[in-house]
C-alpha cells in the first residue's frame, strides 16, 4: 500500500511502524492472555492491562498516521489501516464523539507531531 515516499525498503519507516504498532498490540493482548491461563492474574486486573495496553497503542498509531499523513501526504500513510485505527479510537476513547475527538487531537497535535519528529518514541 506504499504509493508515496517509498525508501529503499519498500515503505517509509512510519508506514511500517504503524504496521508494527498492531502487531506489538497482537502480542502483548496474546501474552497476557497466556500468563492469564496459568492464574498468575485474576482475569479482571488482566482485562483492565489489557485494555490499556491496547488504549495506549491504539492512540500511537493514530499518531504514526497523523504525522505520516501530514508530514509526508495522506498516500504515504496505509488509508484503510489508518481509518480503522481513526475510528476505533474515536469509538472507544471519546464513545463515538467526533467533537471530542477533534478537540483532544487540537491540544496534542504539536506535543505528539514533535515526539515523532524527534524520535522520541
Amino acid at each position: 500500500m506504499c504509493t508515496k515516499n517509498i525508501s529503499r525498503f519498500g515503505c517509509s519507516i512510519l508506514t511500517n511502524a504503524a504496521a508494527c504498532v498492531f502487531a506489538l498490540v497482537a502480542i502483548s493482548v496474546s501474552c497476557q492472555n497466556a500468563s492469564a491461563d496459568q492464574g498468575s492474574v485474576s482475569p479482571g486486573a488482566l482485562q483492565v492491562r489489557a485494555d490499556m495496553a491496547r488504549s495506549a497503542e491504539l492512540e500511537k498509531a493514530f499518531w504514526v498516521c497523523d504525522y505520516t499523513a501530514t508530514t509526508r501526504g495522506v498516500y504515504a500513510a496505509p488509508i484503510e489501516l489508518c481509518s480503522a485505527v481513526t475510528d476505533q479510537l474515536k469509538r472507544e476513547k471519546f464513545g463515538g464523539d467526533f467533537g471530542q475527538m477533534l478537540e483532544w487531537w487540537q491540544q496534542n497535535k504539536s506535543a505528539e507531531h514533535a515526539n515523532l519528529a524527534s524520535g522520541a518514541w
